[in-house]
């Protein structure tokens, strides 16, 4: 219960921590995108049929502070002990460049594709790493 409780207590303070210097229109609230894509062709995601709880984080592969925060990022899918959360992760790159990136550092959340201009038009981010639930 206690550790349940931990992992509830960071989910709300992580996006806090990533954006802490910008308003970021889009913490707690439902993203204006619902479909993820997938570069293992299994499925492509709908956010609205996941879990109750989402941890999404944006990244890119040359980016110091995404890569120095994905042993957090891990322990956090490794303590959850929680059904309903899902941990979702997001770049703009290409398919060789995120999955090169994913196995490299064993980034456990799952992988998806989103165009920059789609980031950029919705303003998803303002910096990387973003993440929030």
């Amino acid at each position: 219960m206690m550790k349940n409780l931990i992992i509830l207590l960071l989910l709300i303070n992580f996006p806090a921590q990533s954006q802490s210097n910008f308003d970021y229109k889009w913490n707690g609230k439902k993203l204006p995108i619902d479909t993820l894509y997938s570069f293992d062709k299994i499925k492509d995601y709908l956010i609205s049929e996941g879990r109750k709880i989402q941890v999404i984080n944006f990244w890119y592969s040359h980016c110091a502070p995404c890569i120095s925060e994905i042993p957090a990022l891990n322990k956090l899918v490794e303590d959850s002990t929680l059904d309903e959360v899902g941990f979702i992760s997001i770049s703009y790159e290409n398919k060789e460049e995120s999955l090169s990136f994913v196995e490299r550092y064993n980034f456990r959340f799952r992988n998806h594709h989103l165009n920059q201009d789609v980031i950029n038009q919705n303003r998803l981010t303002i910096s990387y790493p973003t993440t929030l639930n």
